[in-house]
């Protein structure tokens, strides 16, 4: 079982993998701006409990909008390559990671122009794992934003392998559901998951490449990696910043549990270092 950091400075590793559509959902095209700014205040005011807070930020509409304009041109020109030419999917791959990056960029400035004279965030993006920048791990900005890396590895992947760096054996994944189900939770008889092991995850999501846009609970290659580590995957509804709240701080009864679901092995709230 993880225990609950101490609240104390040194209290661990806080790692988030930030879904894009909730910093860029589809219905909206554009930056949430209620989301980011409530979200930036909780993560302001949960930074003194942790010796670093790590966000991975995902794509989002943006990334879908331009690897969406860019096959319509192509399309227009008479030039679509066919589905499975290496080039187009790298360059799908590529579009992705960037619209990760500027999403990263948007919220480290916010938490940047919070404080000016002492900014919160981390001075540089990180987009990664193997090339850690000087100071990431020693500065005093707790806060540190990170973003994709490389065609076949989701931010979901990056998050993993950063959790890994800063010596966390959890991945908080924010995303747009409140558990993992069985199966597509729009469908009838799905069944919600609140804890489930790595093997029978895998039987419901088999190990696989990632492909962008793809639509699984975590990554399937972030998820064989996570659990050869046998680290552990917390899911929770991104946009119920009350419920990350209460994980992130605990509750001293049963009906105050998150809402959520552990991968990986059991999990109480305040337990993601």
């Amino acid at each position: 079982m993880i225990e609950r950091p101490e609240r104390r400075n040194n209290g661990g590793t806080l790692v988030l993998s930030v879904g894009g559509s909730l910093l860029i959902p589809k219905e909206q095209g554009k930056p949430d701006r209620d989301f980011i700014a409530r979200f930036a205040d909780l993560i302001v005011r949960e930074r003194q409990r942790w010796r670093k807070i790590v966000l991975v930020c995902g794509g989002g509409a943006v990334a879908r909008l331009y690897i969406d304009a860019a096959r319509e041109v192509l399309t227009d020109l008479q030039a679509l390559p066919n589905k499975d030419d290496r080039r187009w999917v790298n360059a799908q791959h590529w579009i992705g990671i960037h619209a990760t990056r500027l999403n990263a960029q948007l919220v480290k400035v916010v938490f940047e122009m919070l404080r000016p004279l002492h900014p919160h965030a981390f001075r540089v993006v990180l987009k990664d794992p193997d090339k850690i920048p000087r100071g990431a791990l020693t500065s005093r900005r707790r806060i540190i934003l990170a973003a994709g890396s490389k065609p076949g590895w989701s931010t979901d992947y990056v998050a993993v392998r950063l959790a890994e760096v800063f010596g966390s054996q959890t991945v908080v994944n924010l995303t747009n559901v409140d558990y993992v189900y069985d199966r597509d939770p729009r469908l009838d008889g799905a069944t919600r998951l609140q804890e489930v092991s790595w093997d029978d995850y895998f039987r419901y999501f088999p190990r696989r490449e990632f492909q962008p846009g793809d639509n699984t609970p975590f990554d399937p290659v972030a998820a064989g990696y996570a659990a050869d580590r046998k680290m552990r995957i917390i899911v929770l509804k991104g946009s119920n910043l009350q419920n990350l709240s209460k994980f992130l701080s605990g509750g001293p009864t049963f009906v105050d549990r998150f809402r959520g679901t552990v991968i990986g092995g059991r999990a109480r709230q305040g337990s993601a270092a």
